[in-house]
C-alpha cells in the first residue's frame, strides 16, 4: 500500500489526468468565501480565550455603527469582508465575523417574550416528522398546512419554516410572504399566492406587538429566506379558525372542506380549551402538539379529550429541558386504583355479611417501592369518573426539571372504535389499574 503510494508520488502525472481533474471540466462549482453585504445579519465573536458573542440587532447598513462594551464597530468595515475576517473596534478589540447558526441567531436576537429555545424547538419539529420533497411545478407534491397558536418570539415558527422549505422550492422568488394583521381573511393577491404554496404555516398570536416582533426576527434571518412559508395573523384561535378556509394548492379541485389542517401546535396558557374546536379542523391522522410549562396542563388537555370524547389519541408525552436529550418520555393515562377497587370489594362483602380477606392492608400497601420513579395521581373531576385516577410517570430514570412538557396527539376518524379497547381512554373501562 505504501509502495503503491510512493510510486504514484514519484511517477509523472499525465497531462490528460490533470485536465480531467480541473473542476471546470467536471462541472463542479468552486465555492468561494461568502462576503458580507448590506442586509446581512452577521455574528461578531470576540477574539479571546473567553469569547463573547454579539449578534447585530439590525442588518448591515452603509455608514451605520454598532456599539459594544469594548468600543464601536463600523458597518463599513464588515460590509465586503469575508466570513471569518477579523475586524477591530475603536478600542482595538478584535472580532471575528461569522454567519450565525439558527440556534445562535434565535438565542442572541432581541426578544420581547421568552422564546422556545432551539434544543426544544428541534425536538418538537422532529415529532411532526416533516419531510416534504422538492417536486417540480408540474407535479403534485404533498400539501402541508400547519396551524400554530402562540407565535411569541418566532423561534418555533422559524424552525418549522425551515423544515418545510423544500416544498416551496418550485415557486419563483417573487412569491412573497403573507401578513394578516387583524385575524381576518387574506387579501386576494395573497390568497392566490398561498394557493401555489405546497406548504404554509399559519401562525397566530393574540398580541400585535409580539407578532410584529416575530415577523421582524424571521425576516432578518438569512435575508428573509423562510418568510414565504409563513402567514402571520393576530387574534384568537377560535376567531381565526371560524373565519379562515384556506384553498387547496391545486385550484382545480373542489373547495376545501372544514378539515384542512395537517399539523397543529398550541403554545397557550389554556391550550386544552381550544381542543374541541381545533380537532374539527384537523385532517384524519393529523398531528397535534401542546407545549406547556407543567405536566398538569397536559393532564388538562387529555381530560378534555376524555370528557368531550374528542377524536384525538395521545401518542406520547415528553419532558424537555436542559440535561434531557431528545426529551424524557412520560406515560399519561387514566387508570383505576387497586386500593379503591379493594375498598369497594370490602364494602360489598361487608354488606353481604362476609369478611373480606383484603381488610387490614395498610394505606399505601400498593406502593411498588420504586425509588427511581415518581408517580403522580389525582382524581378525575367528572362525577361519573370518581373511581378514575390520572397516572403520570416518566418512562425511565428520575424526573429532571426542564423547560416544559410536550403532548403529541393524532387525529382518529372514529373515537368510538376505541370504546372496547384496553387503552384506558374510554369511560367505564376498568382494565387499567395502578397500585
Amino acid at each position: 500500500m505504501y509502495a503503491y503510494a510512493i510510486f504514484l508520488y514519484q511517477s509523472p502525472v499525465h497531462p490528460l489526468l490533470i485536465h480531467s481533474l480541473n473542476p471546470s471540466n467536471l462541472g463542479v462549482h468552486v465555492l468561494t468565501a461568502h462576503s458580507n453585504t448590506e442586509g446581512d445579519t452577521p455574528l461578531l465573536s470576540e477574539l479571546s480565550s473567553s469569547p463573547r458573542q454579539r449578534l447585530l440587532r439590525h442588518p448591515l447598513k452603509k455608514d451605520a455603527t454598532i456599539s459594544t462594551h469594548k468600543g464601536a464597530l463600523a458597518h463599513n468595515d464588515i460590509i465586503g469582508a469575508p466570513l471569518g475576517a477579523i475586524v477591530r473596534s475603536t478600542t482595538g478589540t478584535a472580532y471575528r465575523v461569522l454567519e450565525p447558526t439558527l440556534g445562535e441567531y434565535l438565542t442572541l436576537s432581541s426578544r420581547v417574550v421568552a422564546p422556545i429555545y432551539p434544543a426544544d424547538a428541534e425536538v418538537i419539529v422532529g415529532l411532526l416528522d416533516l419531510h416534504p420533497d422538492a417536486a417540480s411545478p408540474a407535479e403534485e407534491g404533498e400539501v402541508i398546512r400547519i396551524f400554530e397558536a402562540g407565535t411569541g418570539h418566532g423561534s418555533l415558527t422559524l424552525h418549522l419554516a425551515r423544515a418545510i422549505h423544500a416544498a416551496n422550492a418550485h415557486l419563483p422568488s417573487s412569491i412573497s410572504d403573507d401578513h394578516d394583521g387583524d385575524g381576518g381573511g387574506d387579501g386576494g393577491q395573497h390568497v392566490n399566492e398561498n394557493e401555489r404554496k405546497r406548504a404554509l404555516i399559519h401562525t397566530l398570536d393574540i398580541s400585535p406587538k409580539h407578532s410584529a416582533h416575530a415577523q421582524k426576527t424571521i425576516a432578518n434571518y438569512k435575508r428573509g429566506l423562510y418568510t414565504r412559508n409563513i402567514a402571520f395573523h393576530v387574534g384568537t384561535p377560535s376567531s381565526f379558525l371560524t373565519s379562515h378556509s384556506p384553498s387547496p394548492s391545486n385550484s382545480s379541485t373542489p373547495p376545501m372542506k372544514k378539515e384542512w389542517i395537517t399539523h397543529a401546535l398550541l403554545d397557550l396558557p389554556s391550550s386544552h380549551n381550544e381542543l374541541p374546536l381545533l380537532s374539527s379542523y384537523l385532517l384524519p391522522a393529523a398531528k397535534l402538539i401542546c407545549f406547556t410549562p407543567s405536566i398538569t396542563q397536559i393532564l388538562d388537555a387529555q381530560r378534555k379529550v376524555r370528557e368531550e370524547n374528542l377524536p384525538l389519541y395521545l401518542e406520547k408525552v415528553l419532558e424537555l429541558g436542559m440535561g434531557v436529550s431528545g426529551g424524557k418520555e412520560w406515560g399519561v393515562k387514566f387508570v383505576r386504583s387497586r386500593a379503591r377497587l379493594r375498598a369497594s370489594t370490602a364494602v360489598a362483602s361487608s354488606e353481604s355479611g362476609t369478611e373480606s380477606e383484603g381488610e387490614g392492608e395498610g394505606e399505601g400497601s400498593g406502593d411498588n417501592g420504586d425509588d427511581h420513579v415518581r408517580v403522580v395521581e389525582e382524581e378525575v373531576g367528572a362525577e361519573e369518573d370518581d373511581e378514575w385516577l390520572v397516572s403520570c410517570r416518566p418512562k425511565v430514570g428520575k424526573v429532571v426539571q426542564g423547560g416544559g412538557f410536550v403532548g403529541l396527539w393524532s387525529k382518529i376518524q372514529d373515537r368510538r372504535a376505541f370504546a372496547d379497547a384496553d387503552t384506558g381512554y374510554a369511560r367505564g373501562l376498568g382494565s387499567n389499574v395502578c397500585p
